[in-house]
């Protein structure tokens, strides 16, 4: 299971989270689906996503 969180901006997500979060599965990355995405573990080792959606596609798929 992973947890996700939509967010408006990963990238400024990422920037808060870089003194908080010792390592990170995935630094932001676009996916071939159209998010960008983050990942990284949450204390108790559960995985975290957070992403936005920024291709076309992407956006009407959860804008709709």
């Amino acid at each position: 299971m992973i947890i996700e969180f939509r967010v408006d901006d990963v990238d400024r997500e990422y920037e808060t989270l870089q003194g908080i979060i010792d390592e990170f599965v995935q630094e932001p990355t676009t996916l071939a689906w159209g998010n960008r995405s983050v990942l990284f573990r949450d204390p108790d080792g559960n995985p975290v996503n957070l992403f936005t959606p920024v291709s076309a596609d992407a956006i009407e798929r959860f804008d709709g």
